[in-house]
């Protein structure tokens, strides 16, 4: 992997936006948890993507700083959004086994963060420790917008609970 200084992540709006798109349509397409038309999961999936990395990217602009007393030279918007490509081999792992499949999802959760502390080390000339602990920091903040698109997909009728299973009664087996 190799990564340049923030300043040489400065593209035209519209390619860091088509490449956040074209991920948000991966995630969809290898989901298999929502039950909705085709349209709907990918607007859900490219929505979420979009309010992730806008609010990872905003808040690692604020971390910086508050925690260096200056702001970044640049964006971490495109860089952020480069960081998500290792989401678009989802699909591919949406057709293995459920178990392997879910082991290997977790695996590229870890790689995408890995990428993502190297390249904010790299890109904004910062110490390892604090990368890691920037990025480490958005994670209760992600685990709320998870938790909202989960509620928003449920009320939309989109996820479905499960009726717990429970064992049969006497009156069932005719005692």
């Amino acid at each position: 992997m190799r990564v340049k200084s923030l300043e040489e992540y400065s593209y035209a709006a519209w390619l860091p936006a088509v490449w956040l798109c074209l991920i948000g349509m991966a995630d969809a397409a290898s989901s298999t948890d929502l039950d909705a038309s085709a349209g709907a999961r990918l607007l859900f999936f490219m929505a979420l993507n979009w309010l992730e990395t806008v609010l990872l990217a905003v808040w690692l602009m604020l971390w910086y700083r508050i925690t260096e007393r200056k702001p970044l030279e640049g964006s971490l918007f495109p860089l952020m959004v480069l960081c998500s490509t290792p989401e678009l081999v989802a699909p591919a792992l949406a057709q293995l086994p459920v178990g392997l499949g879910n082991l290997l999802q977790f695996v590229l959760m870890a790689y995408g963060m890995a990428v993502s502390v190297r390249a904010l080390m790299i890109a904004t000339r910062q110490k390892l420790a604090s990368a890691i602990i920037a990025v480490l920091s958005f994670l209760p903040v992600a685990l709320l917008l998870v938790s909202g698109a989960t509620a928003v997909a449920s009320q939309m009728g989109w996820i479905h609970d499960e009726p717990p299973t429970s064992a049969p009664t006497a009156e069932e087996i005719g005692l």
